[in-house]
């Protein structure tokens, strides 16, 4: 569960330097056993990379990957903004992205 991003890439370095097997879990919403892992490896939660920002003139919005879509449509709906994204409010932005397979 890193924090920063710094820390994202400590724990990369450490899984390189070993050759372990590895997963990246963003925000997950496959939370079954198996899904969203790596069966006898390590897994990278990154649910608290999650922050938000809008810059000051409302035109752009940074988002961790590890904020879920019911988190962005929360902070930017009394803003009157909004973003394309996932209808699963549960989903987090780097699963989204990233797709399956």
């Amino acid at each position: 569960l890193p924090t920063s991003a710094e820390e994202v890439s400590q724990a990369l370095g450490v899984i390189k330097d070993h050759r372990c097997h590895f997963a990246v879990k963003s925000g997950g919403h496959g939370m079954f056993p198996g899904a969203s892992n790596a069966q006898q490896g390590i897994t990278i939660d990154l649910r608290n990379l999650n922050g938000l920002q809008v810059s000051d003139d409302r035109l752009t919005t940074s988002v961790g990957t590890g904020t879920k879509w019911g988190e962005v449509y929360g902070e930017l709906e009394p803003m009157n903004l909004t973003v394309s994204g996932g209808r699963d409010t549960q989903i987090g932005i780097g699963g989204f992205i990233l797709g399956d397979e």
